[in-house]
């Protein structure tokens, strides 16, 4: 079930990166972005129509890499029922502004509200740049994301 969800959310990123990039959508900068601000998110809550939500930044942060997020509250009465982010919905995109910002990456069970991280669009494309850069090492090199695990096994990895 989790590889499934897995190949999901890198299917969704993949499919926003070549929308983004095909419709010409205008993306906003992780610099433009500033706590507070807000904007709307899209997903499907039910059934295959798409419908919109609320998010409010609440900070840029950094992971252990140094790579940033945007920490969002999702203001919306749906999250008040659901709790919090609901699986599956890694890869809906956020928007401030009109601009794509990114798409949404993370949640979490246990959080006292509906929290999440985004994924700003500029390291998607940049990953999506250098991927089809290196066409001799495509078949060759593979990106993996870690999460849920402590530093000791981070730091194992990491190397």
């Amino acid at each position: 079930m989790k590889k499934r969800i897995l190949n999901i959310t890198i299917f969704t990123i993949f499919i926003l990166i070549i929308s983004a990039w095909a419709y010409g959508l205008e993306t906003i900068s992780i610099n433009n972005i500033k706590p507070g601000m807000v904007g709307i998110g899209k997903t499907v809550f039910k059934g295959v129509e798409i419908e919109e939500f609320k998010v409010k930044v609440i900070n840029i942060i950094k992971d252990k890499s140094g790579n940033d997020y945007i920490f969002i509250e999702l203001d919306d009465e749906r999250f008040k029922k659901y709790g919090t982010i609901i699986a599956g919905m890694s890869g809906s995109p956020i928007y401030f502004d009109n601009k794509l910002a990114g798409a949404i990456a993370y949640g979490w069970k246990f959080t006292k509200g509906p929290y999440g991280l985004v994924v700003p669009i500029g390291r998607m494309l940049k990953i999506k740049r250098d991927f089809f850069a290196f066409k001799d090492l495509r078949n060759r090199a593979s990106y993996i994301s870690v999460s849920g695990i402590g530093d000791r096994a981070y730091s194992y990895l990491e190397k």
